[in-house]
């Protein structure tokens, strides 16, 4: 996991440069279960609902002191996510520990490998991440959403990508809602960069995303599994820049470093 000095850093300047500069782009996308990668544009309601096996939310009305000096605003909470013990062909984290931190932890990992907009980059990482039953319908979403984000880029929705294109996701925060001993509905906050190439500026998005992570003793010797499910039936908090009151209001833990 990123060190939260680092976030908080970077979280600081960019909330300075969003003060000064235009053209950055802010888009809540929900990505569900039953859409993990999907292209829906659908805003989310303002408002979600408090479920008590929700990570502990702020008291209502609270309000967090912002630093006078930039408008930022101070995270209320605050979790660190476990490290996974293994990495797969050196390359992506598995065998998270059985705990809602841990089903989290799993959650991030897959994002940060599966928003791609390289299939090469994608489809090894569903493998991975995926439950076996629900990966053949994952890959196309998967496919759909690259094409979806290279259209954002400015991107031909096939063929060679010019040098340095890609796309860089960064978790800033977490939520979890535990349904069971062995399922954990887990949403992600996460600022996504995409990066056209050949020169072109870096774009980015906050985006918010929400997956249903199951335990499987049955896979690599006991790990987390993303499985499809309908967007409505999990929660659907709206993504917010790490250090806006937004991020407090919609109840994100920010990351400490694990």
């Amino acid at each position: 996991m990123p060190s939260t000095t680092d976030l908080d850093q970077l979280a600081r300047r960019r909330l300075r440069q969003a003060l000064t500069a235009a053209g950055v782009v802010i888009v809540v996308l929900v990505l569900a279960l039953a859409a993990l990668l999907n292209r829906q544009r659908q805003t989310p309601p303002s408002t979600v609902q408090a479920i008590a096996t929700v990570s502990p939310a702020p008291p209502a009305g609270a309000t967090t002191p912002a630093d006078s000096r930039d408008g930022y605003v101070v995270p209320a909470r605050w979790t660190t996510l476990p490290n996974a013990a293994h990495y797969l062909r050196q390359t992506y984290p598995i065998n998270f520990p059985h705990t809602a931190a841990g089903a989290a932890a799993a959650a991030t990992a897959m994002y940060q490998h599966v928003l791609a907009i390289d299939m090469g980059q994608a489809m090894p990482a569903v493998d991975v991440y995926v439950a076996s039953v629900d990966r053949t319908a994952v890959k196309r979403e998967a496919a759909d959403n690259s094409v979806w984000l290279r259209g954002q880029m400015g991107l031909p929705p096939s063929g060679q990508l010019p040098p340095e294109a890609g796309v860089v996701a960064q978790p800033v925060g977490v939520r979890w809602q535990v349904t069971g001993p062995d399922d954990v509905y887990v949403s992600v906050d996460m600022s996504l960069d995409m990066l056209p190439g050949g020169g072109a500026n870096v774009i980015t998005m906050s985006v918010a995303m929400t997956v249903h992570m199951q335990w499987r003793a049955d896979i690599r010797g006991g790990d987390w599994v993303a499985r499809r499910t309908p967007a409505r039936q999990m929660p659907q908090p709206k993504a917010a820049d790490l250090g806006s009151g937004d991020f407090n209001a919609q109840g994100w833990m920010a990351l400490r470093g694990g």
